[in-house]
């Protein structure tokens, strides 16, 4: 049913390829092919495609139309971010191209002007970027609004990295210190700041913690559910949510379990916040303190005691790196953390690689009963 024909001068040829459409009327489409039998294989699929259903690929819609419902079907913790960071580089980019003609050389120049334009971008926010850019292509082929994916198509070379996270990160090492900055700081931001400094969760799950989530406080743990009033940052969305637990040791248990007694006094509900921001006189307050609340109370800290470090690193930071340092096994701390595995870990941690072994490593013996192997000849006479 299908046709093919040549149009154009001697020096300038164009092959162009005739097929019925759905609606009963001859379509008529300009081709790249170079011979006649290239134009025959695409009259031949257009005419296939028809019959089989799929849309005319010269009404497929935009990216600019396509990205801003992806976006809304987003339910990753972090979809705010992903939308802003879509609206700012991806749209502007490729709202006017269709998913199906873009190839990975477009996404080449394009990452080229995220490198060299009049704001450069670092390598960590290139690579983020790619990446969205990557999870919209496979929404849009599960769809059918593209063929392949051509982020995938990248030679290694070609694609951003991310620059290696310094190690040398400051940390608390003198207890006293931490314990001096747990009691400056106002309530009760002091408690949720040795929460973090002994229990190793970061700033927004202590100040998401439930008054249920110590109901096994005896125990030594604490269950950690949320970041703030959302899920936990390993949590993808696309499962049940995740839960962790912290270590509690003994001191931490005791401030811990005065503080739940008072919120018992007040009596809150087994969901309400432990650590309940006071409503403000005008507007809607968030039920949990915020992240602006925590940095004016730690910018009002002396700087003698805090120095130059912030207050994750005060905190998380140095429970990993005090532990680690004192030889705590490496999936004890990862477990801790809630990182994925101790690769994770060990990724951000490695200066703390173990560098003592025991003596059963060492063959059992002491050097003194070590027996000297001759591999060294001397001469003799």
């Amino acid at each position: 049913m299908a046709s093919v024909f040549k149009r154009g001068s001697k020096s300038r040829p164009r092959w162009y390829v005739q097929f019925k459409g759905a609606d009963g009327k001859w379509k008529m489409e300009p081709t790249d092919a170079a011979t006649k039998a290239e134009a025959w294989v695409i009259a031949e699929q257009r005419q296939a495609d028809v019959r089989a259903g799929k849309p005319d690929p010269r009404n497929a819609p935009t990216c600019g139309a396509l990205m801003p419902v992806w976006l809304d079907s987003l339910v990753n913790r972090n979809k705010k971010g992903d939308r802003y960071t879509a609206e700012k580089h991806l749209l502007p980019a490729f709202k006017d191209r269709k998913p199906r003609e873009i190839e990975h050389t477009d996404i080449v120049q394009w990452l080229d002007r995220l490198k060299t334009g009049e704001h450069p971008l670092a390598g960590g926010t290139q690579r983020s970027c790619l990446n969205l850019l990557s999870r919209f292509f496979g929404w849009a082929m599960a769809r059918g609004h593209a063929k392949i994916n051509p982020v995938r198509q990248l030679p290694k070379g070609e694609r951003p990295r991310q620059a290696p996270k310094s190690q040398d990160a400051p940390w608390i090492k003198d207890d006293a210190v931490a314990l001096a900055i747990a009691a400056a700081l106002p309530s009760p931001f002091g408690l949720m700041y040795f929460i973090g400094n002994r229990c190793g969760m970061r700033p927004g799950e202590v100040f998401g913690l439930r008054v249920s989530d110590l109901a096994e406080l005896e125990h030594g743990r604490v269950r950690v559910r949320y970041s703030e009033a959302g899920p936990l940052k390993e949590d993808d969305g696309r499962g049940e949510a995740k839960v962790k637990w912290a270590p509690a040791p003994p001191d931490t248990q005791l401030a811990l379990a005065s503080w739940l007694a008072k919120r018992k006094s007040e009596e809150a509900q087994l969901e309400d916040y432990l650590f309940d921001a006071p409503k403000p006189k005008r507007g809607k307050g968030w039920g949990f303190y915020t992240k602006m609340q925590r940095s004016r109370a730690w910018r009002a800290l002396a700087k003698t005691l805090r120095g130059e470090m912030t207050w994750y690193e005060a905190s998380r930071h140095s429970f990993a790196s005090r532990h680690l340092e004192a030889g705590a096994p490496l999936e004890e701390v990862s477990g801790a953390l809630g990182h994925s595995t101790p690769a994770v870990t060990l990724r951000h941690y490695s200066r703390f690689v173990r560098k003592t072994y025991s003596p059963a490593m060492l063959g059992g013996l002491k050097l003194t009963d070590a027996k000297v192997i001759p591999f060294v000849k001397t001469k003799t006479g």
